[in-house]
């Protein structure tokens, strides 16, 4: 899958779109990996196309917290909220942020 995804963010030319989807699915895929930094690195370089992208955002919040930087996830999680409020997504990592800073009613409000 990510030598797919690889390739086409190789391609030249295309839509700007199905790049920036390609390259946050990239992003996502190096997370998932275990490659908390590389994918800190692909979310931030995503965020400076687009800085109210909830879903760049929150992989930056998922990003944030493998690495053990909870105030800069919280940070990030609650942004994804702000740009995204209907989705259930940044909501769930943020809890999950708030229980491992040890905030238990936060994490359940």
């Amino acid at each position: 899958m990510r030598e797919m995804l690889s390739e086409m963010m190789q391609s030249p030319g295309g839509d700007a779109r199905l790049l920036f989807t390609t390259r946050l699915l990239y992003a996502r895929s190096q997370l998932r990996s275990g490659e908390a930094e590389a994918a800190l690195a692909a979310h931030d370089a995503l965020l400076r196309e687009s800085p109210g992208s909830a879903p760049a955002l929150y992989g930056r919040g998922r990003a944030l917290r493998e690495l053990g930087r909870l105030e800069e996830a919280t940070h990030a999680l609650t942004a994804a909220q702000g740009a995204f409020p209907s989705a259930g997504f940044p909501r769930i990592g943020l809890a999950q942020v708030l229980r491992d800073r040890g905030d238990h009613e936060g994490a359940l409000a």
